[in-house]
């Protein structure tokens, strides 16, 4: 028996038979085995490699489209979006027409693409750089006719594929029917194909740096909630796991009969409950009855993965779908987060020692002022006369935000003039995640009609260590003292002055942290879609009062 611990990314424990996936010559590639080419033949190549990517990825796309839904399909959609890309797709052909060999040029100006992703500090970020080895992976296989497959054990019991990093076209080629769990090498908490686990409703497990060599054909348990692997196991084991899974399904049975109604506390608090989004269709087929609506809307994700900065109109059409869904339910959006870890290469921002301490969020919006006005009116637009809350990112002190508002109020009295039908309840609020707006507490809730606290930035702020460095020594944990005084302080602030404020950061899906909130006085928080429920399950079986 062999254990491995790797990082939890889709929770869920599973017992299974292992595949592992393989690597050979499934039909001629485009370019023969030896044979260098350059100029046109080169380059024809590569565009024929590029076709027949996309084709790949369009039936990916349709075949998730009908097993899985809207939402899932959209991760085909954007790798189709990518190739279709020419910041993705100009520098191969540069480099073959300057004479190199197309599968050199693919190589080396993808990884190039690649690295400059994995450079971020945002894990969201450095995700993407896997779905740039993703697409690089699929064109060479094209060119060279060497394709990965995964062949599964004779029978219909269930499967774990073990490997050192998988595509979402990878998994979706696979019989969904036997997929129990994933277990890779690569790969994190946002990388696509741990998306398509989720959606499965199967654990994953990351960050295994043996996933490559677990042999096939071996008794295997994955625990995605603790980011165990266990290789042939023997009884004590398997039999502690088949009493975890027949808990977990009884769980998942039990929340399947939560009540279409807000959470209320054991002793009659209500504590209501939002989510996150990124995309509009990230709403698709969630059931809003049991939810206040929208608390955190992630406008960046609209700008990144794309050549070109969105126009107006395509910001606007965006927008409006959230506000169609969402049908009158309460819809916080976050305007752009973009600079620090979030680098977009269109921009052209100007390199920092430091992007964690530079020009990022409302800093960024107010020296780029065009970019800012133009989501504004985007997001006027959209709303068609609807009421919604926005809150500006990073904000320090209540004169930031006065000057921020300044703009907000510019742009709406302009659309006002332009005929646009403006709602008089828009509410204009802040995010909480610096330091700076700890201590100005107290003025920015006699200056903003609401706030947010992003626990994520916060912590790494508070505790002066960057969360995506691992070598600090330091745990970024809300439970630190003094994140959990500042949390406590911030609460207690804007209850006092009768302010709305709600929590929108990881530390609000964390059961016991919730608890510890909602007993400071927190009586709104937003989590992600699939934490929701559990989230709903977790606030009736808790007290306002300790």
């Amino acid at each position: 028996m062999k254990r491995y611990h790797g990082v939890p990314a889709s929770a869920g424990t599973a017992i299974a038979v292992t595949a592992v996936v393989e690597r050979g010559a499934d039909f001629p590639g485009l370019k023969p085995e030896g044979v260098h080419a350059s100029g046109k033949d080169a380059l024809d190549n590569f565009e024929q490699a590029l076709l027949a990517c996309i084709e790949q990825v369009d039936l990916s796309r349709e075949k998730t489209l009908h097993s899985l839904g809207e939402e899932s399909a959209a991760i085909f959609e954007a790798y189709a979006a990518l190739l279709a890309d020419p910041y993705l797709t100009d520098p191969i052909r540069s480099l073959i027409e300057g004479g190199m060999d197309e599968t050199e040029a693919v190589e080396q100006a993808l990884e190039q693409t690649a690295g400059i992703f994995e450079r971020a500090k945002d894990e969201y970020m450095r995700q993407r750089a896997d779905d740039i080895r993703n697409l690089k992976t699929m064109l060479l296989q094209k060119l060279s006719g060497v394709c990965t497959s995964v062949r599964f054990p004779e029978g219909d019991g269930p499967v774990a594929v073990a490997a050192d990093s998988l595509s979402p076209t990878d998994t979706m080629a696979m019989d969904q029917d036997r997929l129990a769990a994933l277990i890779t090498h690569q790969g994190g908490s946002t990388a696509h194909v741990v998306i398509l686990a989720r959606t499965l409703g199967i654990p994953a497990v990351t960050g295994i740096d043996q996933a490559g060599e677990i042999p096939a054909g071996v008794t295997i348990i994955v625990d995605g909630n603790t980011g165990e692997v266990i290789v042939e196991p023997d009884e004590e084991a398997l039999s502690k796991a088949a009493e975890q899974i027949c808990e977990e399904q009884d769980f998942a049975a039990m929340l399947r009969t939560l009540p279409d109604s807000e959470a209320v506390t054991k002793d009659g608090e209500t504590v209501h409950v939002s989510v996150n989004i990124g995309k509009s269709s990230d709403l698709d087929g969630l059931n809003l009855t049991p939810l206040f609506g929208v608390g955190l809307y992630r406008t960046e994700f609209l700008f990144l993965d794309r050549a070109v900065c969105p126009r107006e109109e395509e910001q606007a059409e965006e927008y409006g779908k959230v506000f169609d869904a969402l049908e009158g339910k309460d819809l916080i959006i976050r305007t752009l987060d973009i600079g620090g870890d979030k680098q977009i290469p269109y921009l052209d921002l100007p390199k920092e020692d430091n992007p964690f301490l530079g020009c990022r969020g409302i800093r960024l919006c107010l020296a780029h002022e065009d970019l800012f006005r133009t989501q504004i009116r985007a997001l006027l637009r959209a709303s068609k006369g609807r009421p919604f809350s926005v809150m500006f990112p990073m904000i320090n002190t209540a004169e930031e935000y006065r000057s921020a508002r300044a703009i907000w109020d510019d742009e709406s009295r302009r659309c006002r003039r332009e005929g646009l039908d403006i709602s008089d309840e828009i509410r204009i609020g802040v995010m909480i995640e610096t330091p700076s707006a700890v201590l100005m507490a107290d003025e920015l809730a006699a200056a903003v009609d609401f706030a947010s606290i992003g626990t994520n930035d916060l912590t790494q702020y508070i505790l002066a260590a960057d969360r995506g460095n691992t070598g600090t020594g330091v745990e970024q944990t809300p439970f630190a003292p003094a994140v959990e005084r500042a949390i406590a302080h911030v609460i207690r602030t804007f209850r006092e002055a009768g302010v709305k404020l709600s929590v929108c950061g990881e530390a609000g899906s964390d059961p016991e942290y919730l608890t510890l909130m909602i007993r400071m006085g927190l009586r709104y928080v937003s989590v992600n879609r699939a934490a929701a429920d559990r989230i709903r399950y977790c606030i009736t079986q808790t007290t306002a009062r300790a």
